[in-house]
């Protein structure tokens, strides 16, 4: 895949939430995962696939899954997750949002 760049990152405005049901007695995923996101996602061609954090908590490892990246995009954008100086998130507007 060659070396990230400081190019290489998720930005300001492209806020984004990766959703998976978990069971609540198991912790297993018993969905797939859906990314909802506002980003622009059109440029990305190579990814890692949709892997939930608890897959990971329990040794799932990275793989490069070649081809375009697949998102929802929500009709109301999502609130601001990613919290910059002039642009702050908040925890009760994201809560509201879901």
């Amino acid at each position: 895949m060659g070396n990230g760049t400081a190019e290489n990152k998720w930005s300001v405005n492209d806020e984004g939430v990766r959703v998976t049901v978990i069971d609540a007695i198991t912790g297993e995923a018993v969905s797939g995962s859906v990314d909802i996101s506002s980003a622009n996602t059109d440029d990305i061609l190579v990814h890692f696939g949709k892997v939930s954090k608890a897959s990971y908590t329990r040794g799932a490892q990275l793989s490069v899954v070649p081809g375009k990246y697949s998102k929802l995009c929500p009709e109301v954008p999502l609130p601001k997750i990613i919290p910059s100086e002039s642009q702050p998130a908040s925890i009760q507007a994201i809560k509201e949002y879901f």
